[in-house]
């Protein structure tokens, strides 16, 4: 079963500059209606709340994304795509991932390219995108990866790269259990999950966990975030309107 929650999320009493705040809820977008199961919907939503109450933790053994009961069809909502007042639609499938820090080398400018890193580990949650239907507006140094680029790209969060990296744009990141590397294009202010966790290829990600696409368009989904254009003003006309596609 399908559940649908319009997704607006504060900063709480957080105190931020103006330009952080900004940055910060550019990241979380606004407007957005989520479909899923209720069970993914309420840990997604608490992994943006962990930015601003330091008392929620969600861990790997929290919730298994990958369960099937979580997955749904595309096909239930595709109806929506040409629905009058939806701006884009963004697919989402998100897994915790055992990572490792993998040295690469940085130039200084006294003595050079030196090899940088100390091969640190963590537990952190991915969430594949496609990248060319991100609803969000980060603050990026570097740059996103492309779908193009997906295969070797991928693009993470400040907070990670500052504990996990020396200088992560010149060094990549292992999935230990599966012995995918791939170079980080990208370093982003991002609130989800207190800025610990990275985007990769949809594809890629579903590639990885051995989740595939059926011949019939079955698209093994978490997360489905559309973004509702300024013509719906209430959250109950929201819900009517998609409860319509939904069965």
């Amino acid at each position: 079963m399908l559940f649908v929650i319009f997704f607006t999320l504060g900063l709480g009493t957080l105190v931020l500059k103006t330009s952080s705040r900004k940055w910060i809820l550019n990241s979380q977008g606004d407007n957005i209606i989520i479909l899923g199961h209720q069970d993914v919907i309420d840990n997604y939503s608490s992994m943006y709340k962990m930015f601003s109450s330091p008392n929620i933790m969600i861990y790997y053994e929290t919730i298994n994304f990958t369960d099937p009961k979580y997955m749904f069809n595309l096909s239930d909502v595709d109806n929506l795509k040409n629905f009058d007042g939806i701006d884009g639609f963004d697919e989402r499938l998100i897994n915790f991932f055992d990572v490792k820090e993998i040295p690469g080398y940085h130039y200084f400018e006294d003595i050079g390219y030196q090899l940088v890193g100390k091969n640190r580990q963590a537990n952190i949650p991915l969430i594949g995108v496609n990248s060319e239907n991100i609803i969000q507006t980060f603050e990026i140094e570097g740059k996103f990866f492309t779908n193009e680029e997906a295969y070797y790209n991928i693009t993470i969060a400040e907070g990670l790269a500052y504990d996990l990296f020396d200088y992560a744009l010149d060094q990549s990141l292992k999935l230990t259990a599966y012995g995918d590397t791939f170079h980080i294009s990208g370093v982003l202010i991002d609130s989800f999950y207190c800025g610990h966790a990275g985007y990769m290829g949809l594809t890629e990600i579903r590639t990885i966990l051995n989740l595939l696409i059926s011949f019939n368009s079955l698209h093994l989904i978490h997360i489905w975030s559309i973004r509702i254009s300024s013509t719906f003003t209430s959250f109950s006309s929201i819900r009517s309107l998609l409860l319509l596609f939904i069965p």
